[in-house]
């Protein structure tokens, strides 16, 4: 398996750009990639929370019953995330690209564990690995470090074809 960590908006949109990106990268014959966002609630204090949190409903969205309006969107995304603390809120991704510290820490925990060597298996055997080393190779190199959500994309894209 190959693991993308990402800086993606915490909400029903954000899912779906995950889910596309998981899509697009199948197309491209990378069957098992898991994309790990950054912008979760678990890398916030409770604190940064409560100032950076913004509602998926609006309020003023009232049902005859009095209760607030809410999406099949938002609902299946509740179901699966829990939102913040069980209620619908989502987080922008520059609430977390104020710390770029914390950014970057982040980023090496989560890909940190998808660049050691991994025992020699069937699966590993695969042409995977080689792909692992070619795009850490070009994150190494500065060369993916700075690129727009796109350009990387599209630079995985060129590296994955050039195999």
């Amino acid at each position: 398996m190959i693991g993308f960590p990402c800086l993606n908006i915490y909400d029903p949109s954000g899912r779906i750009i995950s889910n596309t990106f998981k899509d697009d990268l199948r197309v491209f014959g990378i069957k098992h990639a898991e994309i790990f966002n950054l912008v979760v609630p678990s890398n916030f204090t409770q604190e940064e929370l409560d100032i950076y949190k913004y509602s998926l409903v609006d309020p003023n969205d009232q049902g005859d019953d009095g209760e607030i309006e809410s999406t099949t969107e938002i609902d299946t995304w509740m179901d699966i995330t829990n939102g913040i603390n069980g209620e619908p809120y989502g987080i922008e991704t520059d609430a977390l690209m104020l710390d770029p510290a914390r950014v970057k820490q982040l980023f090496m925990d989560t890909a940190n564990p998808f660049f050691e060597k991994q025992p020699k298996t069937r699966k590993t055997a695969s042409k995977q690995p080689d792909l692992q080393k070619l795009i850490l190779n070009e994150f190494r190199s500065q060369n993916l470090r700075n690129l727009s959500d796109s350009e990387l994309l599209q630079r995985i894209r060129e590296i994955i074809s050039n195999r």
